[in-house]
């Protein structure tokens, strides 16, 4: 709410600190030096309202000890000095309006033991101001207050104004305690004490409030390890010069053997204070949390704290057979209340409501109840103010005209063209309010086909993207609205808006990929429904020419150094296998390949590889795999593979300068090497995973001639080539070994320095029935290829998927051979 008066936040640190709100009236004399006192019972003065120079001091009364069940009376000698206050103005003078203050004193314990949850209660004695704990209220001059304000001062809990001027924020979840009449009854009354408040104020540990509230015997006059608040609103009068200047009242102290503590009204109204008092009641260890009226925390939704209650009515002025006055006391109007049709205000409900509410309906209006409100429940009847209802966030909404306010309320009629949740906001002169709410959804909607495809770039889909809607009961509908919206990837729909036919269905009639390669995505929406349908799409880009080339179909959002890895490893491959193989149109069902694989109907030239970075382990272990999973008949080369990377190294590969190399041996395994060998018959003497380690070898005369090129024609350590026998499932048997081939390209390792494609490799391939340039592979000798540092290895694990594999004849036909 904005303040008419200047404000500042109550603070519980060292030191003074206040507002004022009479510029004119004059300083007063500072402080005198504080002064620890002993108490039993105690007077508390705050003196200095509406001033900049709030100060509090504390003398001792006479007190009396004796045990009463859980609530002892403290007859020994806690000791109190005062550290800080504070005071900010809440509302409008001659409106409702009050002033907020706090005055803190930290707590040394003289009682020669340690004392637990030690609270200060509310007591009336014999010359206080009648059914009020309140013995004095003086006015600026010096002057008696007018006694009747007594019974209008309510204890709260330490908050301070909003950043935003709007509401309340908590200062402090753990001051104000409130009890039930029959637990301040049973108090042992000290002699004179004549009236127990069933409310008061609770002793923090300073050093471990989080955990405790034990304050341990202090050892010397020095030790204060306790903190107490005290913390009251007081209403401004009809003038300045009627105000309260400066206040007494009179305290009881109680250890208490139980955990208790309390949501003031006003923490209840900060959803961070909410949150801060169940994470307090549970680091305490509380055994009973009381929450007061209209608390948030109360309501049927919302689960209760561990020994949650609840007390509405909280006397704070008469006595307990006759009160005079509540904590729920008016005061002036501070914020903008929504209620829907079918709740009415309550005094004890969550958020000052109850009654079930009815829910709108698309299209109709829907009538909202916008009502003046204090911080307490208390409808302003008087206030004058014009009012407006908007939407924050959700379905599109039309609103009603404003209004102005009749018996504090009034009625702005909200019409929903769409389902899901509604965030309303209601707007005053001064004061707003908001509110959240379901508009239910009337329909559902499905995926119905379309999705998880790939296309070339620029290229419609094969399969147009189309939803079912039905009814809550599963009816299909007809005549519903659905749009199509494109949301990622830069492609284009043929009908953005479609209605369902009589089979509820509705069609985007075609997806045109975006002009680059890349992942794309579609929302499918209907004001009938709360949710959305989604689909997915490849942009897909290579092929074409008289040579050997790699499409790229990419399942996957991507960097563009990313991108380029990718499109550099496919190129250098081109440049090894030169030959055009048969092409022509080729289709495949989603899941194929793999699950989540995508389906396709597109001509195909020579390879297409589905490229995907996914979650697969987290850092390290699989970097990523691949394999093919068509091949031709005849020729069994592949025509189809996958390639999926871990998301989570992909930074690190990037990093360390590993990526690329790294793609390009995955790539090699989609050309067949080492994914193939065992199906086309090249390797021999294969070693089981876990052992025992054979000579495992690879036969192809093409390949062996390359080894015998690079240095291999020496090699005696067994059948040529050698192939990784000591390794785990999908890495052994499927690369040449690293212990004799070190950083070449296709060993189950990868380096952070080169990794040469050698004649090796590249003659491997001529064995598989390609057509190669073997003047392209990169030099490499098998006496060169020792590395100075063995730790730049990083192992390929797993790398090649054993997934399904067909053969594709020429006339389309499909034999599933793995």
């Amino acid at each position: 709410m904005r303040l008419l008066f200047r404000s500042c936040a109550a603070a519980l640190v060292l030191g003074t600190m206040a507002c004022a709100d009479d510029a004119a009236r004059p300083t007063l004399p500072p402080d005198p030096a504080p002064t620890p006192v002993s108490l039993g019972v105690a007077e508390v003065t705050i003196t200095g309202l509406g001033t900049s120079e709030v100060r509090s001091s504390i003398r001792p009364v006479d007190g009396a000890s004796g045990p009463s069940t859980a609530l002892n009376p403290v007859s020994t000698i806690p000791v109190l000095e005062f550290v800080s206050s504070g005071t900010f103005v809440d509302g409008v003078r001659g409106a409702g309006g009050q002033r907020y203050v706090t005055a803190s004193y930290r707590v040394r314990n003289n009682a020669g033991r340690s004392l637990s949850n030690l609270t200060w209660l509310l007591v009336g004695r014999s010359n206080a101001i009648p059914g009020s704990p309140f013995s004095s209220l003086l006015r600026f001059d010096g002057t008696a207050a007018d006694p009747a304000i007594a019974g209008t001062i309510a204890p709260t809990g330490a908050v301070a104004p909003r950043s935003d001027l709007d509401g309340l924020r908590s200062l402090q979840p753990d001051v104000l305690q409130v009890f039930t009449e029959a637990e301040v009854a049973a108090i042992t009354r000290p002699a004179g004490v004549l009236e127990v408040f069933p409310s008061g104020f609770v002793v923090r540990n300073a050093s471990t409030e989080a955990t405790s509230r034990t304050l341990p015997a202090a050892t010397s006059v020095n030790q204060f390890d306790g903190v107490v608040t005290f913390s009251f609103r007081v209403p401004l009068q009809a003038t300045s010069s009627a105000d309260v200047f400066s206040v007494s009242f009179q305290v009881l102290a109680i250890e208490d053997t139980e955990t208790r503590m309390t949501e003031s009204i006003e923490e209840g109204q900060d959803t961070t204070a909410v949150r801060l008092l169940r994470e307090r009641a549970a680091s305490l260890g509380a055994t009973t949390v009381t929450v007061l009226a209209g608390s948030p925390a109360s309501g049927p939704e919302v689960a209760d704290y561990p020994g949650q209650r609840q007390i509405c009515s909280v006397r704070t002025a008469g006595t307990a057979a006759a009160p005079t006055g509540f904590i729920t006391r008016p005061a002036g109007y501070a914020l903008l209340a929504l209620f829907r049709p079918g709740e009415s205000v309550s005094a004890c409900g969550a958020n000052f409501r109850s009654g079930t509410a009815s829910a709108p309906a698309l299209n109709t209006a829907y009538p909202i109840t916008l009502r003046a409100m204090d911080r307490y429940g208390n409808v302003i009847t008087g206030a004058v103010d014009t009012v407006a209802l908007s939407r924050v966030s959700g379905p599109a909404a039309t609103f009603g005209a404003t209004a102005s306010l009749a018996s504090g309320q009034a009625t702005v009629n909200v019409t929903f063209q769409a389902a899901g949740t509604s965030a309303l906001a209601a707007r005053g002169r001064r004061n707003r309010g908001q509110r959240t709410l379901v508009v239910p959804a009337t329909a559902t909607i499905a995926l119905n086909g379309g999705t998880n495809q790939i296309a070339m770039a620029g290229t419609a889909v094969p399969v147009a993207p189309s939803v079912v809607v039905r009814d809550l009961g599963g009816a299909a509908l007809a005549g519903v609205p659905v749009t199509f919206t494109v949301t990622g990837g830069g492609g284009s729909v043929t009908s953005t808006v479609v209605s369902t036919n009589a089979s509820g269905v509705a069609s985007a009639g075609g997806w045109t990929m975006g002009s680059s390669a890349a992942l794309n995505t579609l929302t499918a929406t209907t004001p009938r429904a709360s949710t959305s349908v989604g689909f997915e799409a490849g942009g897909c880009a290579g092929g074409g020419g008289t040579g050997y080339a790699i499409t790229l179909c990419y399942l996957t959002p991507l960097s563009t150094p990313q991108r380029a890895a990718f499109e550099n490893a496919a190129a250098r491959w081109s440049t090894v296998i030169t030959g055009d193989l048969p092409g022509g149109q080729f289709s495949a069902a989603a899941n194929a390949c793999e699950a989540g694989s995508p389906s396709m109907n597109l001509v195909l030239d020579d390879l297409v590889i589905v490229v995907r970075v996914e979650n697969i382990d987290g850092v390290s272990g699989i970097l990523g795999s691949a394999s093919p999973c068509f091949i031709r008949n005849p020729g069994n080369q592949p025509l189809l593979g996958t390639m999926r990377f871990d998301a989570a190294d992909m930074e690190e590969m990037e990093s360390e300068g590993l990526l690329e190399n790294v793609i390009r041996h995955e790539m090699g395994h989609v050309l067949g090497i080492g994914s193939l060998w065992s199906f086309r018959g090249f390797l021999a003497n294969p070693s089981p995973v876990g052992g025992p380690v054979l000579d495992t070898y690879y036969t192809g005369s093409n390949g062996i001639a390359g080894f015998n090129l690079i240095g291999g024609n020496t090699y005696t350590g067994g059948q040529k080539v050698p192939v990784e026998n000591d390794a785990p499932a999908g890495t052994i048997n499927v690369h040449w070994r690293e212990s004799v081939l070190a950083n070449e390209l296709m060993t189950g390792y990868a380096n952070t320095g080169s990794m040469p494609l050698s004649q090796l490799t590249a003659r491997s391939l001529v064995d598989m029935g390609y057509t190669v340039n073997t003047s392209s592979a990169d030099p490499f000798f098998l006496t060169l290829a020792l590395r100075a540092d063995p730790e730049e290895l990083v192992p390929l694990v797993n790398d090649v998927d054993f997934g399904p594999l067909y053969r594709v004849d020429q006339n389309g036909r499909t034999t599933r051979i793995r």
